[in-house]
């Protein structure tokens, strides 16, 4: 039996980034926006895919996942985002300071194009981004569904 979908009266945010100056960019954009929101922050994508992993074993899923592609550890965000379903997908944000058309080139056989912010972040770009991926998750099922997240 599936578990009901639980709505929140915030917006679950997890950032993936080894530079903790970021946040506060987040934070400012996500105010900006004018919506509440709770930051889960980690360093690596072991990290992430246990916060992940958590979350979808109580039946949710972030709102918006943001992640740097590369990361403290051995994993990067694009290992991140290819573990989640389609669904989970549209909720991920890479960022990069790398050449954005030849990640995509790599990818573009095996999966769908990722979401991309360039560093440095532009302000404007990253809200309409970010606004666009709240109205889609708002008329989307529960991207809850099992993945390689799938709480064990």
């Amino acid at each position: 039996m599936g578990k009901a979908k639980v709505s929140l009266p915030f917006k679950r945010v997890l950032i993936v980034d080894d530079d903790a100056s970021i946040e506060l960019l987040w934070q400012v954009l996500l105010k900006k926006i004018g919506i509440k929101f709770k930051i889960d922050w980690v360093t690596n994508e072991v990290d992430a895919t246990a916060m992940i992993a958590g979350l979808v074993g109580q039946g949710l899923f972030y709102d918006l996942v943001i992640t740097d592609i590369f990361l403290s550890g051995s994993g990067t965000g694009l290992d991140l985002w290819k573990k989640a379903t389609p669904s989970q997908r549209s909720r991920f944000v890479i960022i990069s300071a790398a050449d954005q058309d030849k990640i995509v080139e790599h990818l573009k056989d095996q999966y769908s194009q990722p979401k991309f912010l360039r560093k440095p972040l532009d302000l404007d770009e990253s809200m309409k981004l970010v606004i666009d991926i709240f109205k889609l998750g708002s008329m989307e099922e529960s991207p809850a569904k099992p993945s390689v997240f799938e709480h064990s």
